[in-house]
């Protein structure tokens, strides 16, 4: 039930109440305090009633004092993709871009909140139930998430409110989903609607009494009404729990609590005791406490509008009531008068009940006043009322004046004109087919179709083929496939029997209901007969329904055969489908062969797609694309001057052609198409002939000229960039790359045009390495190869390219980020290969880079299980390669550590290592000192590994006792073989060495100034 009534501030009183209304909600407020306390839940599911205007909750506030309009529009957009169209994805796409850097804590929250808002307003549109559901449970996920995360935040309030709004209309639909369910789904869905009540009904105390902390004269008008919001959503969820519950007593009690609190809180002559008295209605209905209910429903109709109409002209006149105040009194009977007539029919009281439909139908008549959706839903129960009573209504119900009859006799005895005179059955089928032709809640239409249907069964009754008809749309509606079926085929015969003007205006839409009836029990081809016989033996009695149905004969028979199979009576079905669209559905002929083409095309026979694109006419909605299409599948034909002929034939004589103008929508949606895919297309053509500089020309600013033509744009500028490459235009093709860069940085199109000008660099650079324009390429080879990397799945040579790209370029940080990729993609790699290329290569330099950062725990981590393996293979009596002699020695340093500075005066640094046990101390003394062996002695790098070496010895030596003295006694053998023990041989040794990269880390007096602080710490 929808409660969306515009209303005065929460707490005016309506103008103009009847003069007896104080007596009248007095003997209410009598019955409020001794309440008997229930006796058993409803049978039925509660629907709660939601949210109205005037007491809902605003929507959030969005950033008012942003820096960025464009944030606050992003803000708005991602809100309407979700509440408008049901495009949640795209909202989600469209916050994702937001730029939150420039919001302040609170714009961060609200644009958390409106995050949280997409999914509720996304399940509101979803006609899907499961669906709906999960965007439900996904809207309360991400709402708690933020209340768990901000509980200080000052939207603290809000993200509760909103919180407690999406459960409430969670549990409503729900509710709505049991009333068709039974079994394992009915006791799953009930649980469901008492989880998702039970998490928010205790946020709505807390909520209410912050809000109503604050004092009266200080709390603002939003506040107001968000407070008796809340005081009535409790409400009705504390009932929805007890009518859920084996014994629903205490939280009906509580609920009724929360009611009496709203009408106190609002005042008499309010909306808010208004719904207050409908939602007591509604928890007194759930307790077969039918005259309780039927009071307080009477309660709000006759604060509203007067049960006598006489009265209500009255006050009308006494107080000025002009139409805006008459609907909103309007819109509260609506809301109550369903609720109204059950109970006094629950009760027994049929004339009570039958009083309160002929009520509602004069004044609805009386004011001329469109129905809301709560009015239809009251429509249909009223109809249903007064189909029951089997009786009569006369007078005149445009003045008011309708009133009920238990027998002819006595409607006719007052009742003179036969004009004013009608029996209930007619009048309850006029109100269903009202309700059935003008709502546009399919809820509600499948409501009164069924009603219709049940009417059109009930013995003795005589129902139009049309209303039959309407019934069994009820029925398909519903899923009840099956009556519906049978509904259906009995209708046939009485339609073959009857009238043959009734056949012929219903038959159409009869086979085409039961063409979709039998699509949805996944019977194609009876489907596809049923819609074939509305269009062969039946046309011309409903023109639309004919082309509906040649339609979907002709989609379910293209989906049905395969495109390739031209003869055999399924074949001829096709031909026969298709010639129906050509004849029945004019606008829709041409796209049937150009749809039939573009399969075709799709399954490459291209041939045959051409032969189906001929049949469309040009100067159709479909003819130029069809032309153009044409034109493409000459190409994949590699019939180039056949293709480039029909390209030019739609861009140089039909495009600029005045008689092919159109002011079609689609025609011209085709045609932008059409001249994005002939423009690019041409130019893949002239590119096959080498027509490079004509390639140029053809798509300069082909993103701009198309727009929304993304995929095409991407390929325009690739083509563009191959083409300045072709005429060795290096520098229009970066600027080419660049652009097609900008427009689409993560395509997998960027990517490849990235190697292809790599390619094309990377033959330039041979020769050139150590120039300057070497190093210039270089770095675009890299650049190059870091756009290609990032799509994709990169190979191992195309990731330790740009890694070694970078290395050479010395950029460290580039090269780490590079040999990081490498690593973590094919560090584990099942490829014996690949791992020996990651041994040697990447993990060395890898290592290096990380040492260089002093992120040393995380060389430790990639070196020590390899020096782990290499010991235990030792120890086995075999060899392991998985550490080479590079590696070794970061693995040495990751392990115990190393000096820095002292060169050029520079103080000694001493960087810690990791540590660990003896044997990997010892792992790396061996090793070191096996590399150094290896080495002419007195040879700067032979000084360097043995430094390592007695360092390690150094570092071990501090928690190994039984090495004390062996760092002197090693350095004292080296320096009793020098000319000093100042150790300046090693200065004069290594700046006579060659290799510039040991030279670069010995000379300017390091390595001899780490001897002599090694020395010093021997002593």
């Amino acid at each position: 039930m929808d409660c969306s009534i515009p209303l005065p501030p929460p707490t005016a009183p309506l103008r103009g109440l009847p003069q007896r209304q104080p007596r009248f909600l007095a003997s209410v407020r009598a019955r409020l305090a001794p309440m008997v306390r229930p006796h058993l839940p409803m049978a039925f599911p509660f629907m709660a009633i939601g949210p109205i205007l005037g007491l809902a909750i605003s929507a959030p506030a969005f950033a008012q004092d942003t820096s960025s309009a464009q944030i606050e529009a992003d803000l708005a957009f991602a809100e309407g993709l979700a509440s408008k169209w049901g495009f949640v994805d795209l909202a989600e796409g469209v916050l994702a871009d937001v730029d939150t850097g420039s919001l302040s804590d609170r714009q961060q929250d609200q644009l958390a909140l409106v995050g949280c808002s997409l999914y509720s307003q996304g399940a509101r549109l979803e006609r899907d139930s499961a669906k709906r559901r999960e965007l439900f449970d996904r809207a309360l996920s991400e709402y708690q998430g933020f209340l768990d995360s901000n509980s200080n935040s000052p939207l603290i309030d809000q993200a509760s409110a909103e919180f407690v709004s999406t459960a409430h209309l969670y549990s409503q639909y729900l509710a709505r989903d049991l009333e068709d369910a039974v079994g394992d789904e009915a006791t799953s869905l009930k649980e469901r609607q008492s989880e998702v009540l039970m998490g928010s009904v205790a946020l709505t105390g807390e909520a209410i009494t912050s809000l109503q902390s604050i004092d009266e004269d200080e709390r603002s008008q939003r506040q107001t009404r968000q407070m008796y919001q809340l005081m009535l959503q409790r409400g009705q969820m504390l009932a929805a729990i007890g009518a859920n519950s084996d014994d629903g007593e205490f939280y009906f009690e509580q609920a009724m609590d929360s009611f009496r609190d709203l009408a106190s809180a609002a005042g008499d002559g309010t909306p808010g005791a208004f719904l207050a008295f409908d939602a007591m209605g509604a928890v007194f209905a759930m307790q077969d406490r039918w005259m309780e209910s039927a009071l307080f429903y009477d309660a709000v109709l006759e604060s509203t509008i007067p049960f006598n109409l006489d009265d209500w002209q009255k006050v009308k006149e006494a107080e000025g009531i002009g139409l805006p105040a008459i609907e909103m009194r309007f819109s509260f009977v609506q809301l109550s008068v369903d609720g109204a007539i059950e109970a006094y029919l629950a009760d027994g009281d049929n004339e009570a009940a039958l009083a309160r439909a002929m009520y509602f139908i004069n004044t609805w008549k009386l004011e001329g006043i469109n129905l809301d959706r709560n009015g239809k839903e009251a429509l249909l129960v009223v109809a249903t009322a007064l189909l029951e009573s089997n009786g009569f209504v006369g007078g005149d119900l445009s003045s008011g004046e309708g009133k009920w009859y238990a027998t002819e006799e006595a409607m006719r005895a007052e009742v003179r004109s036969r004009r004013d005179r009608t029996d209930t059955t007619t009048l309850a089928t006029e109100l269903a087919s009202e309700v059935s032709e003008t709502t546009s809640y399919g809820y509600l239409r499948t409501r009164a179709q069924k009603l219709l249907a049940d009417i059109s069964d009930t013995p003795g009754v005589a129902v139009s083929p049309a209303l039959r008809m309407e019934g069994i749309r009820g029925e398909y509606r519903s899923n009840n496939f099956d009556v519906a079926v049978d509904k259906a085929l009995n209708l046939s015969r009485a339609l073959a029997a009857g009238e043959s003007s009734d056949r012929l205006e219903l038959m159409p839409t009869l086979c085409n209901v039961l063409g979709n009836i039998y699509v949805k029990q996944e019977r194609p081809l009876e489907a596809a007969l049923a819609f074939r016989e509305g269009v062969d033996k039946y046309a011309g009695g409903d023109l639309e329904m004919d082309g509906s149905n040649a339609r979907s004969f002709n989609a379910l028979m293209t989906r049905l055969v395969d495109p390739s199979e031209t003869t055999g009576p399924m074949a001829n079905l096709v031909k026969e489908a298709e010639a129906f669209v050509l004849e029945h559905s004019e606008t829709e002929g041409d796209k049937i062969f150009f749809t039939a083409g573009n399969k075709l095309e799709r399954l490459k026979d291209y041939e045959g797609a051409i032969e189906k694109y001929k049949n469309v006419p040009l100067d159709g909605n479909w003819g130029e694309r069809a032309l153009v299409q044409r034109g493409l599948c000459q190409l994949r034909l590699r019939k180039i001057d056949a293709a480039l002929a029909l390209f030019d034939q739609f861009l140089n004589d039909v495009v600029p052609d005045p008689q092919y103008d159109t002011e079609s929508p689609r025609r011209k949606g085709n045609r932008k198409q059409a001249l994005a895919t002939a423009e690019f297309y041409r130019a893949v053509v002239l590119f096959t002939k080498q027509q490079h500089q004509d390639v140029i020309v053809q798509l300069a600013d082909f993103a701009g000229r198309h727009k929304g033509q993304d995929s095409l744009a991407r390929s325009a500028f690739s083509l563009t960039m191959r083409a300045h490459l072709a005429l060795d235009q290096i520098e229009q093709a970066r600027a080419a790359l660049d652009a097609l860069k900008d427009f689409a940085p993560d395509s997998p199109v960027t990517a490849k045009a990235s190697t292809n000008m790599y390619l094309t660099l990377s033959k330039q650079y041979k020769g050139k390495e150590d120039t300057p324009k070497g190093q210039e390429l270089l770095l675009a080879m890299a650049q190059l190869l870091e756009v290609s990397n990032s799509v994709g799945s990169p190979t191992y040579g195309s990731l330790w390219n740009e890694a070694k790209h970078w290395i050479d370029l010395q950029s460290d940080d580039n090269a780490l980020k590079a040999l990081r990729r490498v690593y973590a993609r094919f560090g584990s790699s099942d490829d014996a290969e690949t791992l020996k290329k990651i041994n040697n290569f990447v993990i060395p330099d890898l290592a290096r880079l990380l040492l260089k950062n002093h992120e040393i725990n995380e060389a430790s981590a990639l070196l020590t299980p390899l020096a782990l393996q290499m010991i235990e293979a030792e120890k086995d009596g075999g060899k392991s390669k998985v550490l080479g002699r590079r590696a070794t020695t970061y693995f040495a340093r990751s392990l115990t550590g190393w000096l820095e500075g002292g060169a050029n005066g520079k103080p000694i640094v001493e960087v810690p290592g990791t540590g660990g046990d003896p044997e990997l101390f010892k792992f790396v003394t061996k090793k070191l000192d096996t590399y150094a062996r290896q080495k002419g002695s007195f040879s700067c790098e032979w000084f360097e590994l043995k430094f390592m070496l007695i360092y390690a010895t150094y570092q071990w030596g501090k928690v190994d006792s039984s090495l004390a003295g062996s760092v002197a006694t090693q350095l004292n053998a080296i320096a009793g073989q020098m000319s000093n023990t100042s150790w300046d041989d090693v200065d004069q040794i290594c700046e006579d060495e060659e290799d510039e990269f040991i030279k670069a880390r010995t000379t300017g007096h390091a390595l001899r100034n780490y001897f002599r602080w090694l020395a010093g710490k021997a002593k």
